[in-house]
This record gives C-alpha cells, structure tokens and sequence, in this order.
C-alpha cells in the first residue's frame, strides 16, 4: 500500500466515489490525503506518550516499546473511525448535533489520555528532582524519627557519658604525642598543645620519651574502653539497658533509611504528585502544563475539526448523489416488493375462489353418476327379479320395458350434462 493510498484509508474516504470525481479529481485526493495525515498525527505522539508512560514502571524494553505500538494503533483506530463516520451532506441536514458533539467529547477524553504523559515527559528533570528532594526529606524524617524515639528513652546514669568524654580527651592527646614525635624527628620545632618539639637534628631521649607517653596514653584508652563496655552491659544494669534500647532504635532508623533508599517510588503515580508540588510552588507550571494538554488535545481533535469546518467538496456532492439514487432504490423496491405481495395475495384468493367454484361444479355431475349407479344397479336388480318371476310372462314385453328404462336414462344423463355446462358457462 502506497502512502497515499494509506492516508486516504486514515480518512475514510470512499474509492468508489473518489473515482467518480472526474472535475476536481487531484484536490479531492489531496484534501482526503491531508485528512489522513492529519489522523496520523495523534497516532504518532500516543505511541511515544504511552511508551513513556510504561517506561516509569517497568525496566523492560521490549515491553514498553510494545505498549506504545498498541495504544498508537487503539488512537489510530478510533481517530480513523471518528473521521470515517463523520460526512458533510445536504440530504442528511438534521440531526446532527449529538453524533458530532458526541464526537468531539470523545476526542478530547483520547486527546487528554495521549496529551498527560507528554507532559510528564516535558517536564521530567525537574519532576526527577522533586522526586530526588522528596527521598531525602523521607530519609531525614524518618533520622528525625530516631533522634526524637531516642530521646524519649530514659536517660542513662551519668558514668558512661563522662567515661566517652575521658576517652575522647585521651584520644585527642594520643594524636597530639603521635604529631608531636614526628615533627622531632623530622627536626622540626612545632608548639602543639601537648608539648613543644626541640627541633634538635638528634631525637634520642625526647623520641623515647615521647614513645613512652604515647604508650601510656594507649593503654589509658584501653582502660576506659573496657569500663565503657563493662558499664554498657553492666550485667543487666540501668546502663546497658538504655545502651541497648538506643542501640535497637538506630538500628531500626538505619534499616528504614535503607529501605527508603531503594524502594523509594519513582513510578507514573509519583511523577504526578511531584508534578502537583511543582505546580504549588510556581503558577508557571501550572499555565505551561494547561497549554501542553491544549495544545495535545487540539492536535488530537483537529482532524474531526478540519472535517466539520471546511467547505463541502466534489466528493460530497457525488455521496449525496450515489445517496439519494440509493434511497429511491430503496423505496422502489420497497413499493414493488408491496405490490408483488399484494398481487400475490389476490392471485391466492383467486385460485382459492375458482378452486372452490370447481369443486362445488364438479361435485354436481358426480352426484349424478352415483344416482345413475344406484338406478341401474337397482334396474338390473328389478329385471333380474322380474325374469325370475315372470316364467309366464311374454319376454318381448319385458325387453321393450328394459329398453324404455335405458332410454330414459340416457335422456336423464343428456340433460344433466347439459345443465353442467350452462353452470360453467355462467361462472
């Protein structure tokens, strides 16, 4: 199928018809040929929405990809039917208002469906960002959360914090002697807070004896990191309790940050409440959002528009035709169809007339062949019974009776064929 071909198909338009336009033949394919393209259109961009659409839920190539075939064609289908069914004619006039308001409406429901991921498409970085913002400030309530469960816990003797600040303060003066012993090696004089470097180039008894306090120091620090954990456990004292209620709290608080970290939701539904916050933050987004989904809807419903808006054609005028020759067609079947029933159920009531007609003639000679059966069998019977009893009796009498009686049968049946055929005569 060449492209023209196909997008006079997207139009609907009739080959038949646009055969018959013979004057305007060339517009009348481009006019139908833009109209398809123009349906083409909403296809193409419900293809890409829907893709998009499905790509916030799911990783898989393949399957979005699919899904933004098969919403494409479903545009494509109802658009193409939309147009099809849509005509400009003089003789269908009236009553037209509802098929294409009915129309229009359900354009602008397809529109919207096709116009609303465009959008989240367009605006995408900041929608990400939001979601980004959104992650954090979930990680930080719920940090938050923690802070405020731990200090509602009951507080803990005053030993292990003082001890924390013991071993902090040994800590400080540990890296301090540590610094201290490697600027007097390296023959550097350097004031620090635990002591002064001599900046001799022979290091000798200070190393050592800095090597002697740092040891000191480090087992101090060993010292209080054992009286921290003894007080931490405590053997089931006040201390370790409240040591290991705080313990259960941030290891919970660290389990739900995890867990808002990588399940966090990025998906359709999330785009579009972050969308309505950037919409609460800046009026802008709002009029940019109302001018994308008009502009996407009127793109959708712009083909039911140009076929409603622009003037009547060549074309329209060879429908209209091919519709009224159609009609009267119709009717003058219809009206032949009635007069051939009608015919039909005279003809009927005719046959059934005359056959009643014949079987009350035909009933008359037949009545009168059984009456002439029953004369002659009861002749015979009487010239039977009359030669048994007449031995005496001259027999050329009894022949010139039998002869009389035959001729007045035949007389009888001669009368009676006649009137039989007056009666058919007269009907």
């Amino acid at each position: 199928m060449s492209l023209r071909r196909f997008t006079l198909w997207l139009s609907g338009a009739d080959p038949a018809i646009l055969r018959d336009c013979t004057a305007l033949s060339n517009t009348e394919l481009i006019r139908f040929g833009g109209l398809g393209a123009l349906t083409l259109i909403p296809a193409i961009m419900g293809t890409f929405s829907m893709a998009y659409a499905v790509s916030t839920l799911t990783g898989n190539l393949w399957l979005y990809i699919l899904a933004g075939l098969a919403w494409g064609v479903v545009v494509l289908l109802i658009d193409r039917y939309l147009v099809s069914t849509l005509h400009k004619s003089s003789v269908q006039g009236r009553g037209r208002t509802v098929p294409i308001t009915a129309r229009l409406l359900f354009a602008v429901v397809v529109g919207i469906a096709v116009a609303h991921p465009l959008v989240l498409l367009w605006f995408d970085d900041s929608i990400s960002q939001t979601i980004a913002e959104n992650r954090r400030d979930a990680v930080a309530a719920r940090q938050q959360q923690a802070d405020r469960d731990v200090a509602a816990l009951p507080k803990a003797p005053a030993l292990i914090p003082v001890l924390e600040s013991q071993r902090a303060t040994r800590l400080e003066t540990l890296d301090c002697l540590r610094r201290l012993k490697t600027y007097e090696q390296s023959n550097v004089q350097k004031a620090l807070p635990c002591g002064i470097s001599s900046g001799s180039p022979d290091c000798g008894p200070r190393c050592q004896d800095l090597a002697r306090q740092i040891t000191a120091v480090q087992r101090e620090i060993t010292a209080l990191d054992g009286q921290i954990a003894k007080a931490r456990t405590g053997d089931g004292t006040a201390a370790g309790r409240y040591e290991a209620e705080v313990e259960r709290v941030r290891t919970k608080a660290a389990a739900d940050i995890r867990d808002i970290e990588t399940r966090f939701s990025s998906d359709y539904l999330a785009r579009v409440a972050a969308l309505d916050q950037l919409k609460e933050r800046s009026s802008h987004v709002l009029v940019v959002e109302l001018f994308l989904i008009g502009f996407f809807v009127l793109v959708d419903i712009l083909p039911v528009i140009m076929k409603i808006t622009t003037p009547a054609g060549e074309y329209e005028q060879v429908r209209d035709t091919r519709l009224v020759e159609a009609i009267a067609t119709q009717q003058a079947r219809r009206a032949t169809v009635g007069e051939i029933e009608a015919a039909v159920a005279k003809a009927n009531a005719d046959a059934e007339r005359v056959l009643a007609e014949m079987a009350a003639v035909t009933r008359v000679p037949l009545d009168m062949l059984r009456a002439r059966e029953r004369h002659i069998e009861l002749f015979e019977h009487r010239v039977r019974l009359l030669r048994q009893s007449s031995s005496g009796i001259d027999e050329a009498i009894t022949e010139s009776d039998i002869l009389r009686f035959r001729d007045l049968d035949r007389q009888s049946m001669i009368r009676a064929m006649t009137r039989t055929q007056e009666f058919m005569k007269q009907s």
